[in-house]
C-alpha cells in the first residue's frame, strides 16, 4: 500500500499523472495509482473515498479540482491540504 493515492479518470491520463508519480519517487514516497472516475464509475468512487484513510492513505493526487472534491467529501477525515 502506497503512501499517496493517485486517481484518475481513464487510463490516457496517465501521461500527465506519470509526473507526479517521478516526483514521488524521486522524494521517495510510495504511490497507488488507478484509474477511479467520478463520472464513469461512482460507486468505485465512493468505495475508494470511504476506505482511503482506513487503507493508509495520506494524500491524494487526482487529475482535476472535481474528482478531489467528490473524493474528500466522501472521506471521514476531511484536511484541505492531503484530501483525506
Amino acid at each position: 500500500m502506497g503512501d499517496v493515492a493517485i486517481i484518475m479518470g481513464s487510463d490516457s491520463d496517465w501521461p500527465i499523472m506519470e509526473e507526479a508519480a517521478k516526483t514521488l519517487e524521486l522524494l521517495g514516497i510510495s504511490y497507488d495509482a488507478d484509474v477511479v472516475s467520478a463520472h464513469r464509475m461512482p460507486l468505485e468512487m465512493v468505495e475508494f473515498a470511504q476506505g482511503a484513510a482506513a487503507k493508509g492513505y495520506k494524500g491524494l493526487k487526482e487529475i482535476n479540482a472535481e474528482a478531489k472534491a467528490k473524493a474528500a467529501n466522501l472521506t471521514s477525515r476531511r484536511n484541505q491540504k492531503t484530501g483525506f
